[in-house]
């Protein structure tokens, strides 16, 4: 098996522990017959443009899974976890990290979208499904991005700038994009828009990684986090880490 572990960051640097992790992955993957090609995408202040890139020259060199980790994100004390995750035989699972927090009490909030709560474990995969994943530690089987194409739901188009050589052109699509989502604010938040004068559609701007998903989902992916993977999201010198196994689910709670 041969995965391309991508990694967008605008100007090449990661953070130590992120740089730690992923040596400790390639030694334990080399033993275990896993190929990891490290692709690093520098350059593109356009974070979807960024992706796509990545998934091209991934594509182009043959490898069966997209491995998107963060620059920021480190895994050093679940190594054996991660591989296992990069085996599994799905079409897109993440590990589920800690959003950064504003104050440092603010409470621990994991960026993942759930298809219900509490979630269901699948008994032989150990997996969880979800509906919706962010792109900070996710693996997406590369026959997700031959369906976006061959359905034309991934368009293809040219980087922005100076074009290089390369056979990577032919999968350069835009499998990462933005869009406008649909929402039903609240009344208060109805009557303060109808007081500034604001009378244009109750939308809001999507993200490139839940467009992702949303788009995976229409050529039939599904889409599961692993709970044994346990990260920790860097904010310079500050960690967040939030562990799943730590969680608690209230069957009440739903969301929105």
């Amino acid at each position: 098996m041969k995965v391309a572990l991508c990694v967008p960051c605008y100007d090449g640097r990661v953070h130590d522990a992120h740089m730690s992790s992923v040596v400790k992955t390639m030694r334990l993957a080399a033993v275990e017959g896993i190929e990891i090609m490290l692709i690093t995408g520098r350059g593109s202040p356009i974070l979807p443009d960024a992706r796509n890139w990545c998934v091209a020259m991934a594509l182009a060199a043959d490898c069966d899974k997209v491995w998107f980790v963060d620059s920021d994100i480190a895994w050093e004390g679940c190594v054996p976890e991660v591989l296992n995750m990069l085996r599994a035989p799905v079409d897109i699972v993440c590990g589920v990290h800690q959003k950064r927090n504003t104050m440092w009490n603010s409470p621990a909030e994991l960026v993942v979208q759930w298809a219900q709560i509490p979630p269901v474990e699948d008994p032989e995969s150990g997996l969880w499904e979800v509906n919706r994943v962010a792109t900070a530690f996710v693996c997406i089987d590369r026959s997700v991005f031959d369906r976006l194409g061959e359905a034309g739901i991934a368009r293809q188009y040219l980087p922005h700038g100076k074009l290089a050589s390369g056979n990577h052109f032919k999968f350069y699509r835009n499998y990462f994009w933005y869009d406008f989502i649909p929402v039903e604010p609240g009344e208060e938040t109805l009557q303060h828009l109808a007081a500034v004068g604001y009378d244009g559609p109750m939308e809001i701007l999507q993200g490139e990684d839940f467009y992702f998903c949303a788009k995976a989902k229409e050529v039939g992916a599904r889409l599961y986090v692993d709970p044994r993977i346990e990260l920790v999201h860097f904010d310079g010198c500050v960690q967040h880490n939030a562990s799943l196994k730590n969680v608690r689910f209230e069957p009440a709670e739903q969301e929105k």
